[in-house]
């Protein structure tokens, strides 16, 4: 397996750790010390994602912090790929790593849904992604009034976002990255929709304009 598909993150106090390799199918999560002890993870079996950073709290001030990335299974199992750093031990580093992991678990574990997403809208087909329905007249939730399109606004922030009426802001849903099943798949298909709404709308009124 290519050096791409890898990310090794180390141990805190050792520079032994945690292998996740993903190939075409799965990922599949070793550890240095038991290198023939390995975890498969079909694609296939993964339905949902939820990753966050979270602060340790020490007695007067925060000491660490917990980098976490969970994927729930079709039989609902959940799988952690977690690791700390406490006291700014490695705290850069893990970063880093964590970035790295959540790019590649999206890119390889997430992204083919996305476009199957996508499919499925433009036939039309009503979807529910994490409490929120959307089809191609617009978006709602909680039997809420649907808002259509033309008025969905997104607020994007580091750890959630939020799904807003453009004339109404207390008409709105907010959903956290750390604690919403597949908030960040929502997200990413709003946005995408929002896009290519608003490029078709760019090249009609250029076509009318000529």
């Amino acid at each position: 397996m290519s050096a791409e598909n890898t990310i090794s993150i180390p141990n805190l106090l050792s520079r032994q750790g945690k292998i996740y390799c993903f190939a075409d199918d799965c990922l599949i999560v070793s550890t240095d010390a038991y290198p023939d002890a390995k975890m498969v993870i079909p694609r296939e079996k993964v339905l949902s994602l939820r990753f966050g950073v979270k602060w340790i709290k020490g007695l007067y001030f925060p000491i660490g912090r917990h980098f976490n990335i969970e994927l729930k299974l079709d039989n609902n199992e959940i799988i952690p790929l977690k690791f700390s750093s406490y006291y700014g031990i490695k705290k850069d580093l893990y970063t880093d790593k964590f970035g790295e992991l959540i790019n590649a678990v999206w890119a390889n574990l997430f992204q083919p849904d996305l476009l199957d997403i996508a499919e499925r809208f433009k036939k039309r087909e009503a979807l529910f992604i994490s409490g929120v329905e959307f089809n191609h007249q617009g978006v709602c939730w909680n039997d809420n009034e649907l808002i259509p399109w033309d008025k969905v606004q997104l607020s994007n922030y580091k750890t959630y976002f939020a799904i807003r009426h453009a004339d109404n802001a207390l008409f709105n849903k907010s959903l956290r990255f750390s604690t919403d099943w597949d908030s960040y798949m929502l997200q990413q298909v709003i946005k995408n929709i929002l896009e290519q709404r608003a490029k078709h709308a760019d090249q009609k009124y250029s076509v009318n304009l000529n």
